[in-house]
This record gives C-alpha cells, sequence and structure tokens, in this order.
C-alpha cells in the first residue's frame, strides 16, 4: 500500500490501514548484539568529531578501516537514538565506501590456495567494516519495525532506507567475501530474506533508492550505480548465490556479475501460489540460512518465486552463438562480458553456468566420512605426472624442484610444503568431510606454505593400503574458506584406470621429444586423453601414443571437457 493511501486511511479510520500497520505479523529473529547504555566518555557520537578524530588516518585505507571497525563494534553494542545512529551510518557508509574499494582492488584476482597475509588482512578487514555496517542498519531496522502502529507510520521511510542499505551491504559483503572463496554465512542469508519478505509484505519493493556506490564487481568509488529499488537488490543478491561463486574461477567473477546483471531487470518477483515449482523458477523461503531453491523442499511453506527464464534464455543464445557462428558473428553477437575472456574461457564459463542454473542431480549422494585420512594429494598437471612417472620407473630420483623423490612424496601427504613447528604438522592432514565413487570433498587448515591449489588443476591421488582403489585421477572443481585458516577442497574423481603417456606427432618423433598426457578409459571402449591447456591441439589429428614400451596411433575426437588446467578429448586407438 503506498503512503498516500496509508495516510488517507489512517485520518478516516478506514480498515484497510488495519492490514497495513497491525498486520505486520513476521516474525523477524536477527542475531544482533546486545546494547547497553552508550559510554558517552567512549563514544563520539558527533559526526564533526568523527571527522577529526579519523581525518590523519584517511592516507592508509587500511589503518582508516581498523579505526572505524572498532567505533563500529562499539556503536553496535551501544543504546543510541535512531535518528542519531541513522546520521552516523549515514556518514561511515558514504566516507568509508572508497576505501573498501581501494583496498579490494589491491587484491580483486586470486586464483588459487594460498594467499598472503596482506592480501588476507586487507579483504578480512574490508568485509569486517562491511559487516559492522550493516548490523548498525539492522538494529534500527528491527526497532522500527516493531514501533507501534502511528510512529511505524511516521517512520517508515526510515525502516526502507535501512532496509534498502542491508541488502546492499549484504551485495558489497557477498561480492568481496567471493574473491576469497568465502560465502555469506547462513545468518547473513536468512537476515537478508527476513528483511527482503517484511519489505515485500507492507511496503513497495519497486520505488528506487539512492545507493551508497557500486556494489558489483570489480569494485570502483568514482562509479555510481545511482539509483536501485530493494527487488533489484534482492534479486543481485539471489542470483549471485545461486550459481555458486566457491566453484568458479577468480578471473571469472567480474565477468560474471556483469552477465548476471544484463537479465536482472527482466527477472519478476511474486508470491509462491503453485503447489510445484515450474521450470525456470527459484523460490525464497522467508527464513532459508541460503540462496534461492532451484526445487521446493517443503510443500505448503509460504515462499517467493523468482523467474529465471530471462537469464536461461541469454545463456542459450550465447552458447548457440559460440557454437555455431563464425568469429565474426560472434563477436557481434555474444554478450559483452564473455567477450572479456579468453576466447578459451568462453566455453568453460558456459558450462559452469548451465550447471548451476539447471537442475542436476547427483547421481550418487555423498556420504559423510568426517575423519582424517592418510592421502597423498599431487596437485598440478606435471606434479602427478611425474609421481606417476617415477612410480612406473622413470625419473625416480629427482622430482618437482630437484627435490629427491621421498621428500617430494611427503610433502604430497601433507597440506603444506614446509611446517612452521610440530603442532602445525599435526594439524595438516587431510579430513575428508564426504564423498561419493565420483568425489571427494576435503578439509585442512591454511598457512603461508600451504601448497598451491586452483580451479579446473588436475589432481593424483594416492590412499593408504584398504581403500577400493589405490590411485585416482580427478580435478578441483570447488574451493572455499569456511572458517578463519580453514581450506575446503572439492575434487572430482575421473578415472582410478590411467597411465601416464607421451604423445608425439611426425616432426615431434623426428627429434625424439613428446608431449606428456594422461590417457583413461571413460567406459569400457572408450578411451580418453588429456593435455595441458598449453598444448594448442585439434580433433581430427593424428598422432602417435607411447605407452609402456608400446606403441599407438590415435586420433582425437571431440573435444569432451575444458577446465582451466587441461583440455579432455575423446580418442581412438588404432
Amino acid at each position: 500500500m503506498k503512503l498516500f493511501t496509508v495516510i488517507k486511511c489512517w485520518l478516516s479510520g478506514d480498515p484497510a490501514h488495519q492490514e497495513s500497520t497491525t498486520s505486520r505479523t513476521l516474525e523477524l529473529r536477527f542475531d544482533l548484539p546486545y546494547m547497553r547504555k552508550a559510554d558517552d566518555a567512549k563514544l563520539s557520537l558527533s559526526v564533526g568529531d568523527l571527522r577529526k578524530e579519523w581525518h590523519p588516518y584517511t592516507k592508509n585505507s587500511l589503518l582508516l578501516i581498523e579505526h572505524v571497525i572498532d567505533y563500529l563494534d562499539m556503536l553496535n553494542h551501544s543504546q543510541v537514538p535512531a535518528q542519531t545512529r541513522l546520521k552516523i551510518l549515514e556518514y561511515i557508509l558514504q566516507m568509508i565506501y572508497p576505501h573498501v574499494v581501494s583496498v579490494s582492488q589491491q587484491h580483486d584476482v586470486n586464483e588459487s590456495f594460498p594467499e598472503t597475509e596482506e592480501r588476507r588482512w586487507g579483504l578480512a578487514s574490508a568485509l569486517s567494516v562491511i559487516q559492522q555496517l550493516a548490523i548498525g542498519y539492522k538494529h534500527l531496522f528491527i526497532e522500527d519495525y516493531h514501533l507501534p502502529d502511528k510512529a511505524y507510520l511516521q517512520q517508515r521511510d526510515r525502516l526502507c532506507q535501512s532496509g534498502v542499505r542491508i541488502l546492499e551491504l549484504t551485495g558489497i559483503e557477498q561480492r568481496i567475501g567471493a574473491l576469497r572463496y568465502q560465502k555469506l554465512s547462513r545468518q547473513a542469508w536468512r537476515e537478508c530474506h527476513q528483511v527482503f519478505f517484511a519489505l515485500h509484505q507492507y511496503e513497495d519493493v519497486d520505488e528506487p533508492r539512492r545507493l551508497a556506490g557500486w556494489f558489483r564487481l570489480p569494485l570502483n568509488a568514482s562509479k555510481q550505480e545511482g539509483m536501485a529499488t530493494p527487488k533489484q537488490l534482492f534479486i543481485a543478491i539471489q542470483l549471485f548465490g545461486i550459481v555458486d561463486t566457491l566453484s568458479w574461477p577468480g578471473r571469472f567473477i567480474a565477468a560474471l556479475d556483469s552477465y548476471l546483471r544484463r537479465s536482472e531487470s527482466s527477472i519478476v518477483i511474486a508470491r509462491d501460489e503453485t503447489g510445484v515449482l515450474p521450470g525456470g523458477y527459484v523460490v525464497c523461503y522467508f527464513d532459508y540460512a541460503g540462496p534461492g531453491q532451484l526445487a521446493k523442499t517443503e510443500q505448503g511453506r509460504a515462499g517467493i518465486l523468482m523467474d529465471i527464464r530471462p537469464l536461461l534464455a541469454q545463456l542459450e543464445r550465447d552458447n548457440f552463438y559460440l557454437a555455431e557462428q563464425s568469429p565474426d558473428e560472434r563477436i557481434k553477437n555474444l554478450s559483452p562480458p564473455l567477450m572479456q575472456l579468453h576466447e578459451h574461457d568462453r566455453q568453460i564459463f558456459l558450462e559452469l553456468l548451465a550447471k548451476k542454473l539447471l537442475m542436476h542431480h547427483r547421481v550418487e549422494e555423498r556420504v559423510y566420512v568426517g575423519a582424517n585420512r592418510e592421502m597423498d594429494i599431487y596437485f598440478g598437471f606435471m606434479e602427478g605426472y611425474r609421481h606417476i612417472q617415477g612410480m612406473n620407473g622413470a625419473s625416480k630420483d629427482v622430482a618437482r624442484d630437484g627435490l629427491p623423490r621421498s621428500l617430494n612424496d611427503i610433502l604430497a601427504g601433507r597440506t603444506a610444503a614446509l611446517t612452521e613447528d610440530s603442532r602445525h604438522c599435526r594439524d595438516a592432514q587431510w579430513f575428508v568431510v564426504d564423498e561419493s565413487r565420483s568425489g571427494i570433498r576435503i578439509r585442512t587448515n591454511e598457512s603461508r606454505y600451504t601448497n598451491p591449489m586452483g580451479h579446473g588443476q588436475l589432481v593424483v591421488m594416492e590412499c593408504s593400503a584398504g581403500q577400493p582403489t589405490a590411485t585416482q585421477l580427478g580435478y578441483v572443481c570447488r574451493l572455499h574458506r569456511p572458517g578463519k585458516d580453514e581450506l575446503e577442497v572439492t575434487i572430482v574423481r575421473l578415472s582410478d584406470a590411467f597411465e601416464c603417456v607421451g604423445i608425439q606427432d611426425e616432426g615431434m618423433r623426428q627429434t625424439g621429444r613428446a608431449i606428456p598426457a594422461y590417457l583413461f578409459h571413460a567406459d569400457d571402449v572408450s578411451h580418453r586423453l588429456i593435455f595441458h591447456s598449453r598444448q594448442q591441439r585439434q580433433p581430427g589429428e593424428e598422432l602417435i601414443m607411447q605407452a609402456k614400451m608400446a606403441e599407438n596411433g590415435v586420433v582425437l575426437g571431440n573435444i569432451a571437457f575444458i577446465q582451466q588446467e587441461f583440455t579432455v578429448f575423446e580418442a581412438k586407438l588404432r
């Protein structure tokens, strides 16, 4: 109900007013700090005083952010008049946002674990100040939401402003977190849903509001988002969550954000009044602690439907132009965010997006394990290749970086190449979270010595005696930082029947050179060859394969799939 209508109903005693104010029956449950009486000696409530106090730090963004975090922590634990709190929060948000952007821009791309101490501190501080600001606005929102009817009517604009700020800050937190392979907490998702549901039920979610800055990736302090409605912000948050950025290489994240934004204005939101979720829709629940879902989990539960068919149509068009059109037609017709990517990456991008937006049921459910396991993992195409060759008697004396093979094997059994003390050495075991025949999720501690791990990286895994298969080939499909100094890596298993081979063309055969590759069986009759992505091989090539002291001709078939570090071809042996 629009504000002028509510005022008219209030003055006339119209029962419609009861529906718009006293019907605020949604029970908001925010996990906020307990507020005590403000300590006037420690907590300044004057914007002018704060400006003077922080001015000396404006040349050092990180130092300024740390001071603001300390102040916001005190503010969020203190009882402060609502209008004063709003004034201070608005000043801090406008003042600190360019500094958050500055810190984020210094560390906007990181393709793998581990990260430098400087990067960790910078991005963690940027996240913390955004989270503290959101807490402040949540205090305001919950206070205004529970006002008596007459006071609520007077403070509706402030409630809407706080709601928009919460959604805006949630979007910023989500995107900065993606740079560190972090996702929104369950609490942040739940409170984001509750804020939007409250706005959707009692306010106008199509009313534009001015934002504090540009919250898309890459963050840019000189670029303004301008106006946005609560509905637009909510859609942006949902889409970014649904595509699961933990599964995306860091270099894709900004292009992904731009790609999703192109269809956001065409996406429609409505109350869920359906029994079965229609195709192309996402359902969001009031107190759900995660992004919208592609399937209903609880029948009869109140929810909001989001029609993502415009995004699916955009994805279908780009797949068509990429597969069927000439290079000139691709340039003319492909979505601009795709043109920012290397040609090799566009197909990876679209395939990954399709996988995230379409329902893919696991063939086998993963079983919770929750235990340490003795296993050696060799991360990287050549690391695994050298190890397998060493097992077979080739290059057995020297491995990575000239280290003796025995030491290289020891390092593969740890997540860290070196350790700072015996405690870390004990903590650096592989902890298996869950697994199935097709994949495994492992967790460990992160340090500056952690072995490099990245999306699309080939891995060779060796399990201890007693496991069903001793040596397996796979690749990294997901990276996550679930907590401080914790790493979680999800690995897709490709095969337990594979071998390392050498591939030659006629020219290489004359010089005795060969290209390293992996050969594995996709099923009982077909073979596949894995090449490093630096090797630009093409379907139809006729090559020579050296394997186990035998020589075979091989013809490359279609590309089965592509990852960052490698390409998989169908192969026909002759």
